[in-house]
């Protein structure tokens, strides 16, 4: 157990990533990770999968023996992503072998964001007193981070165990941050945004709705409130080399220029014609829905 002194958090201070570590996405739902994927998928290419859980009744999360299975259909597989990556989960015993990375959204403007996507996007007709029940409603990404409400678990587990953490308010910083402990030149992070919600959708929000997630979500609000000023803080401070000038640099970059296509082609023909198909037939034969993103419990 850990008490609230930041001391005793044993902030893990990782420059690069090993040649055979697995860098993991662990992508919380409507926190911007659709464009962080992107440019993961840019910059590992054939060496990127979307992962999903392969085996019904082993839980909704992704499990060794599932990792072990993607990486026997890919040898060179060195980067995953998916909403089933969790760290409290069976990978944890993985150790240094995997290495975590996600972002967090502030907490109302988040839930707000599912609850759209259900109603609009997935043509869920579940009302908002229904959704507030749901458990994606109360303190989401605590539990996405810990398994369970545990605010300091949640701050020691992501101290310990992930390259980086950062939020999507903060997501260019983040990614200049992630470039230097990735060891890769940051030009290669430039992005278009992905997936990014459409104004006036239609989707009523009833008055009080936003102030019930609030209550809800205390301890994501808590969490989210410690990336990004306390542990944002040591990582600038612990950054190798001039940070705000990287960053403008960065930013520069962003304005003036636009991501390379070409191996968008490469990536869509991979995923389309046998990334996707052979993981499907998996997930059929042992019991799951062709596609989804998380297995059952």
């Amino acid at each position: 157990r850990y008490g609230s002194d930041p001391s005793r958090y044993c902030f893990a201070q990782r420059r690069d990533v090993a040649l055979k570590t697995i860098l993991a996405f662990s992508h919380i739902e409507k926190a911007a990770g659709t464009t962080l994927i992107h440019i993961l998928r840019r910059l590992y290419l054939l060496r990127f999968g979307a992962v999903t859980p392969l085996r019904g009744g082993k839980g909704p999360y992704l499990t060794i023996r599932d990792l072990d299975t993607f990486k026997r259909m890919n040898p060179w597989l060195r980067c995953i992503s998916g909403h089933s990556i969790v760290p409290h989960g069976e990978l944890r015993r993985l150790g240094a072998e995997i290495q975590f990375i996600t972002q967090v959204r502030e907490p109302v403007a988040r839930a707000i964001s599912q609850y759209k996507f259900w109603v609009r996007r997935m043509n869920k007709n579940v009302a908002a007193e229904e959704f507030l029940e749901h458990p994606t409603a109360s303190n989401f990404q605590t539990k996405k981070v810990a398994g369970t409400e545990d605010l300091d678990l949640a701050k020691s587990i992501i101290s310990k165990r992930y390259l980086a953490a950062g939020t999507v308010e903060r997501f260019d910083e983040f990614l200049v941050l992630l470039a230097k402990k990735l060891g890769l030149p940051i030009d290669l992070f430039t992005y278009e945004k992905r997936n990014e919600a459409r104004p006036g959708n239609g989707v009523e929000i009833p008055v009080g709705f936003a102030d019930e997630l609030a209550r809800r979500t205390q301890l994501d609000l808590e969490l989210y409130g410690w990336i990004d000023s306390e542990l944002f803080d040591f990582y600038i401070a612990s950054y190798d080399g001039d940070f705000m000038s990287d960053l403008q640099g960065f930013l520069e970059l962003q304005r003036t220029t636009s991501p390379p296509s070409s191996p968008y082609l490469v990536d869509y023909i991979y995923r389309n014609a046998y990334w996707k198909p052979v993981s499907g037939v998996i997930r059929t034969l042992h019991g799951l829905p062709y596609s989804g993103s998380y297995g059952s419990s």
